[in-house]
């Protein structure tokens, strides 16, 4: 019949057309269900792209009472339709029956591993194939949703597929476990599933609910604002960091970071981040404040505390209560500057025309001799 089968199971267009002419079908009949192979490890299916670690291509897939419901309404085995998502890795239950989807036999090679058919009555309908309950989760429903409704209400509906799952699980393995902790180093398949879950949920609540989290996480595992240069989020950025050939679908979720981390740590400029210059600094730590300013950094901790930018506990220990932002250091600066006629105001200042004079030798003024906001 001339059917090139490895030409149709890659979703090639002449032969796909060829197909419907054998069959008298439609040029378009299957549109919606051919996936078409990009490369060695993706896939195109209804303008969704996936990969071989989200999409199915070696183990048949199914609801066992999704195809036992299809079946009691004809004996037919043909009459059993395969349904497009259950092929997708990360859908791991069935959204109308609440049972987990199940694989028919082991993962296969050749043509016949993609005869579901075929694989369905091999192993009957009746009685060989069993899932068993399992609520379907938040991911579930979403993906199956998206797989024949995809809409763009969603920060992500804006995601691949791949990327989203690994973007909600690592960023997930973060918010739970802590910047040690890897995808690969001891958590079960239930407490991969769980972080994912929290991650997803997140991405789907938006930017903002994912910044309130990240900026959560950052409270309990950094020394304050301004006094660490280098941000630590654990799985979310070593995944972000990743640099193999396939890894621009990452790019939705490296842009959030990338805005998120320079608005937030205090990074020199045009350092790169996730592989691009930030241009400016928008934030100094005290460290570099210091030298910009010219001074102490007893006096600067000083003037801050005066500015409420700062503040001391009980024991006298230092802390930033605020962003230390260029704008801030800016004016600071500015207003240094006006006093350098003044030599009282300028041994205030505790500047020597050449380096900053050390705390020992510096005087806290009693009054703040930059004035406030």
């Amino acid at each position: 019949m001339g059917i090139e089968l490895g030409a149709v199971t890659s979703g090639n267009p002449e032969a796909i057309q060829h197909l419907c002419r054998l069959a008298q079908l439609p040029e378009n009949a299957f549109s919606k269900t051919t996936v078409h192979k990009i490369s060695t490890m993706r896939y195109s299916v209804r303008g969704e792209e996936f990969d071989t670690f989200t999409f199915d291509r070696g183990l048949i897939r199914v609801c066992p009472e999704c195809i036992r419901e299809q079946h009691s309404r004809s004996a037919d085995i043909w009459s059993v339709i395969h349904h497009l998502h259950w092929q997708i890795t990360q859908i791991r239950s069935c959204t109308k029956h609440d049972v987990r989807l199940v694989g028919l036999g082991e993962p296969k090679h050749g043509f016949g591993r993609l005869d579901a058919t075929a694989a369905i009555k091999a192993y009957g309908v009746d009685t060989a194939i069993v899932g068993e309950h399992a609520l379907a989760d938040d991911f579930d429903i979403y993906l199956t949703n998206r797989t024949y409704n995809p809409e763009n209400r969603y920060w992500c509906d804006k995601f691949s597929i791949p990327a989203l799952w690994r973007c909600s699980e690592a960023l997930g393995i973060s918010l739970t476990y802590g910047v040690s902790q890897t995808r690969t180093s001891g958590l079960t398949d239930a407490e991969l599933r769980a972080a994912t879950l929290r991650g997803f949920r997140l991405l789907k609540a938006g930017k903002e609910a994912t910044t309130s989290a990240l900026a959560s996480f950052a409270a309990t595992t950094t020394a304050g604002c301004g006094h660490r240069s280098k941000p630590r989020y654990g799985e979310i950025l070593r995944l972000l960091n990743k640099t193999s050939d396939y890894q621009e679908h990452l790019e939705i979720m490296r842009d959030f970071m990338r805005a998120y981390i320079v608005d937030r740590y205090p990074l020199d400029d045009d350092v790169l981040l996730f592989g691009k210059p930030i241009g400016k600094r928008r934030l100094h730590s005290m460290i570099s404040a210091q030298r910009s300013l010219g001074m102490s950094q007893k006096l600067l901790k000083d003037l801050l505390v005066a500015r409420g930018l700062g503040e001391r506990d009980g024991n006298g220990k230092f802390r930033l209560v605020t962003l230390l932002t260029v704008e801030v250091v800016e004016d600071l600066l500015a207003e240094k500057l006006r006093y350098v006629g003044n030599e009282e105001a300028f041994g205030l200042l505790c500047v020597f025309r050449g380096h900053p004079a050390s705390d020992s030798e510096s005087i806290r003024p009693p009054i703040p001799i930059l004035s406030g906001h």
